[in-house]
């Protein structure tokens, strides 16, 4: 090896420069990463630390829905001309719910993490919700001035069906006004009408509006009713310093 260096010596300090060059540049990428990161500390008064953590393991639980779609947008359907029972369309995405963390915060608990295909993913702390847009673009939103509206929906399944989801009726691709098959249409066929998870809404002052589908409506009926306990439980006890 010895020879080899003085053979391509020109060779072995160039690789050298390129090697402190790139360690540099490493180190010096580490050191903004850790300056882009707000160190918290989140204290949480005993009688809320409960309801919190209720709600955590009830997201847990809702993670393990089959399904979880976000809404990109809602269409009307011209009924008549389209042959159809369906009073609207909606564009979702499949998308994921987890119990994780975000690299803006340091906090050795996970929390709810809500994954989102339209704007910026939504991370559930105790008392705010950070709305991460980008890696330099996000905000704190104070769960106060945040609504959550829950419901039930039937939806026109035209996929696959999950399997913890109810199939509470059929209707046909093409059907009459009073939801019968249009027999002029030759390959008409079924289509299960599903009782989807609840319609989830997070709406805030701000301009904050996110819809999310479940395939598991008693899922997100739980979490709905720990959030809301949670939430107004929550008051001035509860400190976040930054």
């Amino acid at each position: 090896m010895a020879k080899c260096k003085r053979i391509f010596k020109k060779s072995f300090a160039k690789r050298k420069v390129n090697l402190d060059t790139a360690t540099a540049k490493v180190e010096e990428l580490d050191q903004q990463l850790r300056l882009t990161t707000v160190a918290t500390q989140i204290e949480i008064a005993k009688e809320q630390a409960e309801p919190y953590f209720r709600v955590r393991d009830a997201f847990a639980a809702l993670c393990k829905c089959d399904a979880i779609w976000n809404i990109k947008l809602h269409q009307s359907a011209d009924r008549f001309h389209e042959r159809t029972t369906i009073e609207g369309r909606v564009g979702l995405e499949r998308v994921r719910f987890a119990l994780d963390s975000c690299d803006l915060i340091q906090w050795e608990q996970k929390v709810a993490h809500l994954q989102n295909a339209t704007d910026g993913d939504l991370f559930l702390y105790p008392g705010f919700i950070l709305y991460r847009v980008a890696d330099e673009t996000f905000s704190v939103i104070d769960f106060h001035d945040v609504k959550i509206v829950a419901d039930s929906i039937r939806f026109h399944e035209p996929e696959k069906v999950p399997k913890d989801s109810k199939v509470i009726g059929q209707t046909w691709a093409k059907a009459n006004k009073d939801g019968g098959r249009d027999k002029r249409f030759a390959n008409n066929f079924q289509i299960p009408v599903v009782q989807y998870a609840s319609l989830l809404c997070f709406k805030s002052e701000h301009g904050l509006c996110e819809e999310f589908h479940f395939s598991n409506p008693e899922r997100l009926d739980r979490f709905v009713k720990e959030w809301n306990a949670f939430v107004s439980s929550f008051g001035t006890q509860a400190q976040q310093t930054v």
